[in-house]
């Protein structure tokens, strides 16, 4: 069973703090499916290393998408990321990373079919891994399908 609107709203209170990207995403997420003003800081991606530039980049071109803010330049910034690494470390991470990428591409693109289904499939692959970007992914997904916040 889903979450409801009260627990969502409990879930933003505890969450106060943004001390990185993840957490200013999962706030900007949970105040989209709230419909409240999306008020969180910008952040730089990280550079190093290459799976974290790669999902710093795609939350924040999903928070450009969420904001409808500088979407052309979002999508450029993520079009210009590649999601190819080398090594074991983050080939699970990017398996990730790569749909989630790809999905928020394509919301850019006003593509909702294509987005949804590679918001699932990055569900799928972060939940079955347990990577550490899961919890932004699924709530990106969620806000970005499951709540409407005109029709709360």
């Amino acid at each position: 069973m889903g979450a409801t609107i009260t627990q969502v709203e409990s879930v933003l209170r505890d969450r106060e703090n943004l001390n990185d990207a993840a957490d200013i995403t999962t706030q900007c997420a949970m105040r989209f499916i709230l419909g409240y003003p999306i008020e969180v800081p910008s952040f730089n991606p990280a550079k190093r290393p290459r799976d974290r530039h790669i999902f710093e980049v795609t939350a924040k071109s999903w928070i450009a998408w969420a904001r409808k803010t500088d979407q052309e330049k979002a999508l450029e910034d993520l079009q210009a990321v590649p999601t190819t690494l080398s090594g074991r470390k983050a080939a699970l991470h990017l398996m990730a990373l790569r749909p989630w990428k790809l999905a928020v591409e394509a919301l850019l693109k006003k593509d909702a079919l294509l987005a949804r289904k590679l918001f699932h499939r990055a569900s799928e692959l972060s939940s079955h891994f347990g990577v550490e970007s899961s919890p932004v992914i699924q709530w990106t997904y969620a806000a970005s399908f499951f709540f409407s916040p005109t029709t709360l």
